[in-house]
């Protein structure tokens, strides 16, 4: 609501309390929908690249509620050719959101019945950070590059 102060003050306090040089006031409302519209627009672009050993799929965009099913449809696609060793270059992703991590978390699981093989390699800093936060490097291989990724995964090139 314009007339709704509440989220101008979260706003203001926000940008006070993380240092922010300029403080930008804004209704709620129209943030929202600039936001909304924003990341509609940025969107997911997923590239496949197959060789006899190993298949990368390389992600770019942001991987949230929106996009989640359009990379839950690449790697189902993969679990259906049963493919044996995948790459997931990460190093185009801005953004990841719990769907998008639930759906990699999907995958690991079923490719774990053929005992496939599964990194991710590239992620940007703050994409790694939530991955660190959750725990889930402790569950995935994550590499720099894809080289580290298929030494790690025991994959000669």
């Amino acid at each position: 609501m314009p007339g709704d102060k509440t989220g101008a003050i979260a706003a203001l306090t926000f940008a006070m309390m993380s240092g922010a040089g300029s403080v930008k006031i804004c209704i709620p409302k129209i943030c929202a929908f600039q936001e909304d519209k924003a990341r509609l627009d940025r969107g997911m672009t997923i590239e496949k690249m197959s060789t006899p050993c190993f298949t990368v799929l390389h992600l770019a965009g942001e991987i949230d509620l929106h996009s989640s099913d359009q990379l839950r449809a690449a790697l189902k696609s993969c679990l259906d050719g049963l493919v044996a060793v995948l790459l997931l270059d990460f190093k185009q992703v801005r953004y990841i959101d719990s769907s998008g991590l639930a759906t990699l978390i999907e995958y690991f699981r079923e490719s774990s019945k053929f005992h496939g093989k599964f990194a991710i390699f590239g992620l940007e800093r703050k994409v790694a950070t939530l991955f660190e936060l959750v725990r889930l490097d402790q569950l995935f291989v994550i590499a720099k590059d894809e080289p580290e990724a298929l030494a790690r995964l025991g994959v000669s090139q």
